[in-house]
């Protein structure tokens, strides 16, 4: 019987280190790399024979929508994967709209720039406020965030139509919130809208 177990690594080394001693194949998710100003592992795999690494055009390139993912590993396991692919499962459209995408390398590299920029400044903004317990470390466009009274906060920010995920159910997570970084205007928003709503709920 097949066994899959999901892996958090503590550090990049504890994650090269991996594949040694894995009796299997091991797949590393680098959807969020192009956030993460660290190298892809990808290069591990010439060590690796059992090493996968997928990747998407969903976060950092904005295409969500062409629903594409690519990855990469020894032929062996291409190969693999190809016998059991659906026949036809990557259409014309869905290709040339993803080479355009990748071939637009002045765009893309503008677009992760301002994103670094703008998720540096919310982090400090966010760390600023009394209220906020923790901001988590975050190496992809997204933050989370620590706060009390996280319901009352979270919903006075949707009614301001300023759309946060509650993620204080999550183990680890309590009272926390995760924002997505969006454009300078966007995160000002965000910034004002959170100012509000802590003093409504009265922890400011």
């Amino acid at each position: 019987m097949r066994s899959y177990v999901h892996f958090i690594a503590r550090s990049r080394g504890e994650l090269e280190r991996l594949p040694a001693g894995l009796d299997g194949v091991l797949v590393i998710d680098e959807a969020y790399i192009e956030f993460a100003r660290a190298p892809s592992l990808a290069p591990l795999i010439r060590n690796y024979p059992n090493l996968v690494v997928s990747r998407t055009l969903s976060k950092a390139y904005a295409a969500a929508g062409i629903r594409l993912g690519y990855g990469f590993a020894i032929p062996e396991i291409i190969h693999l994967l190809q016998t059991v692919k659906a026949p036809y499962n990557l259409n014309t459209l869905t290709r040339d709209c993803a080479l355009s995408i990748l071939a637009d390398d002045k765009s893309y590299e503008t677009a992760i720039d301002a994103i670094l920029a703008e998720r540096d400044r919310l982090v400090a903004a966010l760390r600023a406020l009394p209220a906020v317990r923790r901001v988590l470390k975050s190496d992809a466009n997204f933050i989370t965030f620590e706060i009390p009274q996280t319901t009352a906060i979270f919903q006075h920010l949707v009614a301001r139509n300023l759309i946060v995920r509650d993620r204080s159910r999550e183990p680890g997570l309590a009272d926390c919130l995760r924002l997505t970084v969006g454009t300078p205007e966007e995160n000002q928003l965000f910034l004002d809208g959170l100012q509000d709503s802590m003093a409504i709920v009265g922890i400011i």
